[in-house]
Order: C-alpha cells, then structure tokens, then sequence
C-alpha cells in the first residue's frame, strides 16, 4: 500500500522541507540580492492569510536571489542546447512533529511592478489505515466481515516499501456504520473480546490487520424516490463504513461508501431465500393462525434448514415454495448450516 502522494512532506522527518521561488524580468535574471519577502501561514479555506500556525515555524521576512544560469529543458524534461537565466530563493521549512497544512506566502517589489505568490504545503502524517469493507447481501441472512491494514511509514523514506512497519500487535481500531440517506441501524458488531471500558465497536490488530467486525444480516430494503442531480432516482440505503485508529499522537481514518440498491419486484422475492411456515396441526389456516388468548396456548412456526430436503407432512407449503423458487425465478434453495441463528422480530 503507496501513501498518497502529496504537495509536502511527512512529520518527523529530518530533512526540511524546501520551497524554491525562481524569477525572471524580461526573460533574464534579476540583479543578485533583490529582496524577496516570505511569510508562513495556516491554511485556511476562508480569510486566507490571516492566521498563523502554531506547529509549523520558518524563518520569515527578506530572502535575497541568486542569479544562475541553467540548461533550458523542453516539456519532456530534456536539454534544448539552450541556456536560461533566471533567479532563485530557497525557503526551508523544518518538519513540524504534528500534521498540519500551511501557505508559504511570497511577494517581491521590483521596478514598480509588485508580484506575489502562495504555495501550499501538506505536512501529513506517517500512520495510515487502509479499510477493505464488505456489504452483506440484503437477504436477511447474509452477514459480511470487515478488514483493515495499519502501518507506518519512515518518514525521510516514505515511498519505499521496505520501510513501511505493521503497527504493533493489539492497537485498537475503532469501526462505525455512519448511516447515509435511509439509513437505518443495522447490525454491526465485533466479535472480539476488548478488555477495556470503551464503548463502540472495537477490534485489535495482529500482524498489522484488525478484523472480527461483521455487518448484517440487512433485510427489508424499502425503496425511496430521491433527487439527484435533477433526476428523479430510486434509493435504498446508503451507508458510510469507518475505520479509524490512533497511535502515539498521531490518528489516521478510512471511510468506505456503501449503498444497497433499491430492489425490484422480483429481487424482492428472491432476498427470501428460506422457508417458513405453520407447523402441522395447528388452528387456523394460512395466513391467518389462531390460538386462545390465555397466557398458556402457542402457536408454533418452523424454518426448514434446508427447503430442497422438507417434506409437506413436516412443514406444510414446502414444496410448493420450492416450485415457485426453482420454475418462475430460476434461483436457487438456500440451506442453514448448523447453529446458525435467525433474528425473530
């Protein structure tokens, strides 16, 4: 797994990261030592220059060019035979020990003409997650594992794998169903033993991956009419799947977009893949059961393990349910397997 290139450099390194301003007038080099002035800034979507950073620091104030004369290289990088002059100041700033995104904020006086410039730069992090999230089937039996991948990497190497290091054995992972439009709460659960008084879902890595987290079963995906770039849409449900994870000080997040569709007529009696019915004997008749309302009465219903296998005399309606399953939808008998637990509500 590559970290995502960015316009900085990572926390902790050793080397500063460096900003190099080059000018030209007229397509020539300005006098050696034309002042240029520097200035370091959080970044800011709003009111952009007016706060200054409390983790990032530089040297600021007036830097003075120096004229070079360099190959001039065409857009494939390689030398023209030509020479160009121009002028050059180079800012240093050191990496800070916490992210943070700054601008680098350049101005120059020169001749009347006045010009300024503002670069970017990203001081990210060097613990990064990455989620493999999975959505069940939305047949109300189908329950589907979630996975992560922690590490870190050498922050004066980061792009060379060999440096990248799992992170210890036992960090916890915090995972969340945010639910999206339609959302509804839906199991998701861990299934591992957390010996702490958190609340949440949790999981503990091993080898650099946590895992134990599982979403599902869903069923009863209801449909919703939505607008959606001007055009009438149908929606089911939509969820976002999150994982976090925290070490030292530093924190890293992955989030994956998970939706299930609206279901058509026909996917609708597909998602109910087993079979359920009255057991034998009892009063009434489908779909309406009767028993006395006495505190001491039942009515007793069965599922069958296994539809392809049930008899009629067991549970009344079976083969009937794998005639209409198997010759007007072609699908398939989905059997239980052992110990396996069905929610009731």
């Amino acid at each position: 797994c590559n970290p995502e290139a960015v316009n900085g450099a990572h926390i902790n390194s050793t080397q500063p990261y460096l900003v190099r301003v080059e000018l030209q007038y007229k397509g020539e080099a300005l006098p050696t030592g034309t002042p240029v002035m520097a200035q370091l800034f959080k970044h800011t979507d709003d009111n952009i220059l007016t706060t200054k950073s409390n983790r990032v620091s530089m040297r600021e104030g007036t830097y003075n060019t120096t004229a070079v004369q360099e190959p001039l290289l065409n857009s494939f990088g390689n030398p023209t035979g030509d020479v160009v002059s121009k002028s050059f100041v180079d800012i240093e700033i050191p990496a800070p020990s916490l992210p943070e995104v700054v601008d680098v904020y350049v101005s120059l006086d020169y001749l009347g003409f006045f010009l300024d410039a503002i670069h970017t730069v990203n001081f990210i992090g060097s613990l990064f997650i990455q989620l493999e999230a999975e959505q069940p089937l939305a047949n109300g039996i189908d329950v589907a594992e979630q996975f992560a991948t922690a590490w870190t990497v050498d922050p004066d190497d980061p792009d060379n794998p060999n440096s990248t290091v799992p992170v210890p054995d036992g960090t916890l992972v915090k995972w969340e169903l945010v639910r999206l439009r339609y959302g509804k709460d839906r199991p998701f659960y861990s299934v591992e033993a957390i010996n702490e008084l958190i609340s949440g879902v949790y999981s503990t890595t091993a080898r650099g991956v946590a895992r134990n987290v599982f979403f599902g079963p869903v069923a009863n995906v209801e449909n919703h009419s939505d607008v959606v770039c001007n055009k009438i849409c149908c929606i089911g449900e939509e969820y976002a799947i999150k994982a976090s994870i925290i070490l030292g000080e530093e924190t890293a997040v992955d989030a994956v977009y998970a939706v299930f569709p609206c279901i058509e007529e026909e996917e609708l009696f597909l998602s109910r893949k087993f079979f359920m019915n009255a057991a034998m004997g009892q009063p009434g008749q489908k779909p309406n059961y009767v028993t006395w309302a006495d505190g001491v009465n039942l009515l007793k219903f069965q599922i069958a393990q296994n539809p392809a296998l049930i008899l009629d005399s067991e549970i009344p309606g079976a083969s009937c349910f794998r005639d209409c399953v198997n010759d007007n939808f072609n699908s398939q008998l989905f059997s239980f397997p052992d110990d396996h637990i069905v929610q009731i509500t």
